[in-house]
């Protein structure tokens, strides 16, 4: 219902640049609407009109970002200019844009479509690298909570308990109890040792997407990069942070999710597309990989294990099992095997 209400508002005011308008969201967890709109150069397109940031410095900023990414040869979205309505768009204090639709497939599962991805990637920190994000917004460093961290412990606790049926019928090693261990020893040494590991170091830090994965990316043909289709979550942060994530949870709430993180040839195929289009990484990226994969896996890993869970959507409650029990710097070596 609320999407119905936000749909035939945001059609009111397009105005006479709708052509088209279909009021059911084309996606699971926000409003995206399909549309056909009417072009400032004349003629209309197929489009898809999103919520987009509500402070208009951010939001053309974020506009700047991917026209010149796009330029400089990644393939992905960028807003459209309309006959008559300015963009970004602001109804009942939500910020909208339209993009042009992507002809093509989600994610097909392959060790092709992964490398593509991988490639893709590192295309975007290639070209986020030259571009000036002074006006994006800034990774948000977590600031220490102790009770924050006692209700994550307490989550995750509940999380392995609730697991652990599951847990050993799939064959996991530890049981809930060491899990549960494990992560209540991590989480209270985050603020500690995880965290100014990584906020500390010099790090390179661009423009980066922090949700580079399967979701939102379209594939046009699985032997090239596929089409990033959104960069809402974009900020500037160290791009060891988005590599790691998009390792974490890369096939996270895909249809074609196969339950489980990337195998280890699979990631071999992602981390190879990565490296071959990505600036080269430094000696200190190399040495802190481990401490990144930990910290998105505390931060947000921890997020998509408890509040954000999905457990019964298709693929996903395998997916996050693995997801729980993962130890990263063994699955995601930063070294292909094959190099």
């Amino acid at each position: 219902m609320e999407y119905r209400l936000q749909a035939e508002a945001v059609r009111a005011a397009l105005g006479e640049d709708v052509v088209e308008f279909s009021e059911a969201s084309i996606y699971e967890w926000g409003p995206v609407f399909k549309t056909r709109l009417a072009l400032a150069s004349g003629g209309a397109v197929d489009a898809v009109v999103k919520t987009t940031w509500s402070d208009p410095a951010e939001a053309a900023a974020l506009g700047r970002w991917q026209q010149h990414v796009a330029v400089a040869g990644l393939q992905c979205v960028q807003p459209l200019e309309l006959a008559t309505v300015d963009l970004p768009l602001t109804v009942s204090d939500t910020t909208w844009m339209a993009y042009p639709w992507i002809d093509g497939d989600p994610w097909p599962g392959s060790v092709e479509s992964i490398a593509a991805a991988g490639r893709g990637l590192g295309l975007l920190h290639h070209a986020s690298s030259s571009f000036d994000g002074a006006a994006l917004p800034h990774f948000d460093w977590p600031v220490f909570s102790r009770e924050s961290v006692d209700e994550d412990v307490e989550a995750m606790e509940v999380v392995c308990a609730e697991q652990a049926a599951q847990l050993e019928a799939e064959g996991y090693s530890l049981d809930c109890v060491e899990l549960a261990d494990r992560w209540a020893k991590e989480l209270r040494a985050f603020h500690y040792d995880t965290l100014p590991a990584i906020q500390d170091a010099g790090v390179p830090r661009c423009a980066v997407s922090l949700d580079y994965r399967a979701s939102n990316l379209i594939y046009p043909a699985t032997d090239r990069p596929p089409v990033l289709i959104d960069f809402e979550n974009g900020e500037v942060a160290p791009r060891l942070l988005d590599l790691a994530v998009s390792a974490l949870l890369f096939a996270s709430e895909t249809a074609s999710n196969p339950g489980r993180l990337f195998s280890r040839e699979e990631w071999d195929a992602y981390l190879s597309g990565y490296l071959e289009s990505a600036p080269p990484l430094s000696r200190e990226e190399i040495a802190l990989w481990p401490e990144a994969l930990k910290y998105m896996r505390l931060e947000w890993g921890t997020w998509h294990l408890t509040d954000g869970a999905e457990w019964d959507f298709p693929g996903e409650g395998s997916f996050l099992r693995d997801l729980l029990t993962l130890q990263e710097a063994e699955r995601f070596p930063l070294e292909p095997t094959s190099a």
